[in-house]
């Protein structure tokens, strides 16, 4: 029997159950725009995380289940720390059998999300695949560690990851068929407009100010502290608008130590706007000059180390910036400063110390802003890789099908 091609009507009734540890699938620019992707062409979607998810849009079609915070702990020591794939097959059994449920594929995210979902695949008979957003290597972990991951690699239909060069560094460590990878830069389809909000108005920030913004993450190795304690010397008509990624912005200060209250109230704004989806930050790119966006490892865990120097095209906030023709400032971190560099869409200095000459000389913000939104709908928008990303898990189910016809 040939194998069954997939249209969009026949995929209502297919489910597809998304491993996803933690959980944050709408900060995340790719896993916000693969869920719409998926319930818009008909798939059912049940996300799964250890940590409360924060869900996607309100298609009926998606469901979201969180594990409760005894088995998440028993989870992660069993994954972590003892690594058995033998106790962590007994805890998902388990599990599948208390909360029920009938899938026709599993997608796991990064290591602990491969680990669910080659385990459901031998338990429920399903195909699987390996999305991969960070990246742990053996010697920055253990040989143990890293084993349970290659062990579950082995059966994955297709592997995605951002960039040849990020997908050489997760080949090498997960033992991963090359022939099965998939690239896709982290990114969010492209958008019509920003729309008039502008959250530096909202903040009071005067029109005739530029605004360097920073947004995301503002953990030790963004080198957010050594922006903001280089404001002082930017030129005076240059504000430093920050926003945390989940709009904690004061808590997530504090917890770097930065003094909140000895900030300058004229040149530095914190917005703590709680936006939901990824895709959706129209109101605080809208009205910035420029976004800065620095990476330095710290080598502290096993996510701050080799996976941030090998960056690639895993930098959401770039990619992010640039969908809303935000020209980018940044530090040498790879493949998108040399892509900078090429394509004229930033700047690329070697330190935050560097920024008051940067921000002097951005004096053609119009050209950069221009080739920004170019390079992004010719290399980034996540429209360019949706419809090869579906016919490779249409491809996955029906190749299960039909080897069980077989």
């Amino acid at each position: 029997m040939g194998k069954r091609t997939l249209v969009t009507g026949e995929r209502n009734g297919l489910s597809i159950v998304i491993r996803h540890p933690e959980g944050n699938v709408a900060s995340n620019p790719t896993l916000a725009s693969l869920v719409e992707t998926l319930t818009g062409a008909g798939y059912s979607v049940h996300i799964s995380s250890w940590f409360p998810p924060s869900p996607v849009g309100n298609a009926p079609t998606v469901t979201y289940a969180q594990t409760n915070r005894l088995l998440s702990y028993i989870k992660s020591i069993i994954f972590d720390r003892v690594c058995s794939r033998f106790l962590a097959k007994i805890l998902l059994r388990v599990e599948l059998l208390l909360k029920g449920g009938s899938f026709d594929l599993c997608i796991g995210i990064d290591r602990n999300g491969l680990i669910e979902a080659a385990l459901i695949s031998e338990i429920l008979g399903i195909p699987y695949c390996f999305i991969s957003f960070e990246i742990t290597v053996e010697r920055e972990t253990s040989k143990k560690y890293k084993d349970i991951e290659r062990v579950c690699a082995r059966g994955v239909s297709f592997w995605v990851v951002q960039d040849e060069q990020r997908g050489e560094l997760l080949q090498a460590e997960n033992k991963l068929d090359p022939q099965r990878v998939f690239y896709l830069p982290l990114s969010s389809p492209a958008v019509s407009g920003v729309g008039d909000r502008r959250i530096r108005d909202e903040l009071g920030i005067p029109a005739e100010k530029k605004v360097a913004l920073i947004f995301g993450s503002l953990s030790e190795w963004t080198l957010a502290a050594q922006v903001i304690n280089g404001v002082r010397a930017w030129p005076r008509e240059w504000v430093l608008l920050i926003h945390e990624r989940y709009g904690n912005t004061h808590a997530s200060l504090a917890a770097q130590g930065i003094d909140i209250d000895d900030l300058l109230s004229d040149r530095i704004y914190l917005s703590n706007v709680e936006m939901n989806n990824v895709n959706d930050m129209g109101p605080l790119l809208n009205g910035a000059s420029a976004t800065l966006a620095f990476y330095r490892p710290t080598y502290k865990s096993p996510h701050t180390g080799i996976n941030l120097k090998v960056l690639g095209l895993a930098a959401g906030k770039i990619s992010t910036s640039l969908r809303y023709g935000v020209p980018v400032i940044m530090n040498e971190i790879g493949t998108y400063s040399e892509l900078a560099r090429i394509n004229q869409f930033g700047v690329v200095v070697e330190r935050p110390a560097c920024l008051p000459n940067a921000l002097s000389n951005l004096d053609d913000k119009d050209r950069l802003s221009l080739q920004a939104k170019e390079f992004f709908l010719e290399r980034l928008d996540y429209n360019l890789y949706k419809s090869a990303l579906l016919e490779k898990i249409a491809g996955a189910i029906e190749h299960e099908d039909t080897a069980s016809l077989a």
